[in-house]
């Protein structure tokens, strides 16, 4: 009978485990954290301050304008904001997005949102954000955007922008 149940507890021990590890890292709240700050910040300084060379392109065409489909294969969703003033965010992989702006009938007239290059050295960061055409040579634009981080707070410090053909 004790042999018995040593080998249950053994069988059971992993499984409890396990479920015991699950379940405490779902219940660590997301807090905000410098690189949800900086993206947040980079993403007010592209869309807001114009600084995304074609950023009307982001809202064309009949479906959701008030809605900005964004490929999020390089960055988890969770650091990105749903939505930003009325802005509100649609993610998904590049074949989601993609897929979907064709199927509305308007992937050659709207571009997607496409945030990469992320980069620290020191206390700046860098953030590249794209408007990217789903056609080839479909047009859009980038911004290399510098944010410092001071203490608790952060800044633009730098930015460069291009169109893209």
């Amino acid at each position: 009978m004790n042999a018995q149940k040593t080998r249950i507890w053994l069988f059971l021990f992993p499984l409890v485990f396990l479920g015991a590890c699950k379940g405490t890292a779902l219940q660590i709240p997301d807090r905000a954290n410098d690189t949800a700050n900086v993206l947040q910040l980079a993403l007010r300084t592209a869309l807001f301050q114009h600084k995304l060379p074609d950023i009307s392109s982001l809202f064309e065409g009949d479906y959701s304008k008030d809605s900005v489909f964004v490929v999020v294969d390089s960055f988890p969703h969770r650091l990105l904001p749903p939505t930003l003033n009325a802005i509100n965010f649609k993610f998904g992989s590049y074949r989601e997005v993609t897929a979907q702006l064709r199927d509305k009938g308007i992937a050659g007239k709207r571009n997607y949102l496409y945030i990469c290059c992320f980069s620290k050295k020191d206390s700046v960061y860098s953030v590249s954000i794209q408007s990217r055409s789903c056609v080839p040579f479909g047009g859009g634009g980038a911004t290399l955007i510098d944010i410092v981080k001071r203490g608790d707070s952060m800044m633009v410090h730098h930015y460069s922008s291009s169109s893209i053909n």
